[in-house]
């Protein structure tokens, strides 16, 4: 139906969001900052030709494991896992770099909107 309307002259892109800016973004609204326990990263250039996927996983946050990681190597962040403080109870999220985000039912109503907000603030 959109396409009819727009006369079939609508394209659509996918977006590509920065999960680490989504949640930097999302500590605005909580408690006290989170803290990245796990992320994904795939396409690292190891060398030509070669390119790896990685899971960090960690008992502290792991974007100081990243950048030793890396090593300024290009490479695409697929998705993290924080521990985020809300309403003084600890929780776990997952963002993507598709723009989906997981979270346990017991936050809905605060979340949403934090997080559609935080989006925003990323997409900037």
């Amino acid at each position: 139906k959109l396409l009819e309307i727009c006369n079939f002259k609508l394209s659509l892109a996918a977006l590509d969001i920065n999960p680490i800016k989504w949640i930097e973004c999302l500590n605005y609204s909580l408690d006290e900052p989170a803290i990245i326990e796990s992320l994904q990263i795939s396409d690292l250039d190891v060398m030509p030709g070669v390119t790896a996927k990685a899971l960090l996983r960690g008992t502290k946050d792991v974007r100081v494991a990243l950048d030793h990681l890396t090593q300024k190597k290009k490479y695409s962040l697929d998705r993290i896992q924080a521990k985020i403080s809300i309403d003084s109870r600890r929780t776990t999220i997952q963002l993507s770099s598709k723009g989906a985000a997981k979270f346990g039912n017991e936050h809905v109503s605060t979340l949403r909107l934090a997080l559609r907000e935080a989006l925003k603030l990323a997409l900037q």
